[in-house]
């Protein structure tokens, strides 16, 4: 998303249950604020996505 200035806390909050709704899953959100130009991946081409999420695996299930 691209804004000329960042969003008030309200309109953040509604943006996050605006997407949680959307996708009908409760991930936790973050929006992340940038002043100049957005940064660019190794062949200076736009990341449009970016999984963070950690591989180990899920404690609770190996019991089962």
């Amino acid at each position: 998303m691209v804004s000329d200035t960042p969003l008030t806390d309200v309109q953040e909050t509604r943006l996050k249950e605006i997407i949680r709704e959307a996708i009908e899953f409760p991930f936790q959100l973050q929006f992340v604020y940038f002043s100049g130009e957005i940064p660019r991946g190794p062949g200076w081409k736009f990341e449009e996505f970016i999984c963070e999420a950690s591989m180990k695996p899920c404690t609770r299930m190996a019991s089962i």
